[in-house]
């Protein structure tokens, strides 16, 4: 692995939302990283400032600074940091899977565009049951693949991984009675967690702080009560090796 020792930055705002992913890469990989997190209650440090002053084609949040090279775009930041930093192997260690990854992120942004409008949406009780036909689906089909293999892509994390379980967890805090129906999610999900350097990071108080999935003030559905169960989970070592 390069030295990673340098200055390496990571900018979002203090909620999961997409940083997520990106911080538990990070710290996968065992990245010596700062960060700069944003508050909704002083929004304007991002807006009237920094995006203002940061020198980016395309200002956005989250955003890396890798020693002055600059990138925003999830997406992106989740496939530069493997390169960045020597490992490769977690986009996919064959053109086949390199693909297979590519299309499984396509997938996942796909199942979280549906998920997330939900909690922005005033109405969302009543359209509830109807929007998430298609998520169950991608539900179903994530569920299928992981009944042949402990990862997404194979027996290897990819960065899929990474994004897929942030994601899947705002789809079951919208459907806590569905949670037994997809038990190799669940099975997924207690694999990911126990990951020793995915333990470390929940129990920080990066994660600990978080107000949630989303920013209260702004989401209709609330998030903050199952996050603080699943820190919970945690603390009491329930994922613990």
């Amino acid at each position: 692995m390069k030295d990673n020792s340098q200055n390496f930055t990571l900018g979002y705002w203090e909620v999961r939302g997409r940083g997520h992913p990106v911080r538990m890469l990070l710290n996968y990989l065992g990245v010596n990283y700062k960060e700069k997190i944003y508050k909704f209650s002083k929004k304007e440090e991002w807006f009237e400032k920094d995006k203002q002053l940061i020198n980016m084609d395309y200002p956005n949040l989250p955003y890396i600074d890798d020693n002055g090279y600059k990138l925003s775009d999830s997406t992106a930041i989740m496939n530069y940091i493997p390169q960045r930093f020597e490992r490769n192997d977690m986009l996919g260690k064959t053109i086949q899977d390199r693909g297979r990854v590519q299309q499984l992120l396509g997938l996942c942004a796909d199942f979280r565009t549906i998920v997330r409008n939900l909690y922005f949406n005033e109405n969302w009780k009543n359209i509830l049951n109807k929007e998430l036909e298609k998520p169950r689906q991608h539900m179903k089909i994530f569920n299928q693949i992981l009944s042949r293999q402990k990862w997404l892509v194979g027996d290897y994390l990819t960065i899929v991984d990474f994004q897929f379980y942030e994601f899947v967890h705002l789809y079951r805090n919208l459907a806590p009675e569905e949670n037994d129906t997809y038990k190799n999610v669940n099975r997924f999900i207690y694999d990911f967690s126990r990951i020793p350097a995915i333990n470390k990071f929940m129990k920080s108080s990066t994660n600990l702080n978080a107000p949630g999935f989303f920013p209260p003030s702004f989401s209709f559905i609330d998030s903050a009560k199952y996050h603080q169960q699943l820190n919970q989970k945690f603390l009491n070592g329930d994922y613990d090796i």
